[in-house]
């Protein structure tokens, strides 16, 4: 048993190290876009993003960055994983067209 315990403290030590520095990424890549650097933003956001995938607010400032950079569709992607995570608690993989329910579209969208 205690083996099992020793498992669980080192996981939640390295998630919370993710979170932690994912978190720091993501203070990091604001400061980056207030700058007008909207590519090394989404450079430090996608690393912010792959430490933790469930940080909505990364996903939502590199949607603003993608704008800035003209990438619309880009920005449209992060928006719809942002808002999965805020309704399922996940980013879906493929947006959109892995959701499963057909009227998330017109939710998201209008």
């Amino acid at each position: 048993m205690p083996k099992y315990r020793y498992a669980w403290g080192h996981y939640e030590q390295t998630a919370n190290k993710k979170i932690t520095e994912a978190n720091l990424l993501l203070e990091q890549a604001v400061d980056l876009s207030k700058e007008g650097k909207f590519q090394l933003a989404i450079e430090i956001l996608t690393k912010a993003v792959a430490l933790n995938p469930k940080l909505v607010s990364a996903y939502s400032q590199r949607a603003n960055a993608y704008r800035k950079l003209g990438s619309e569709r880009l920005a449209l992607d992060d928006d719809a994983r942002a808002a999965s995570i805020e309704l399922y608690g996940a980013a879906l993989v493929d947006v959109p067209s892995s959701m499963e329910n057909p009227d998330i579209g017109r939710i998201l969208w209008g």
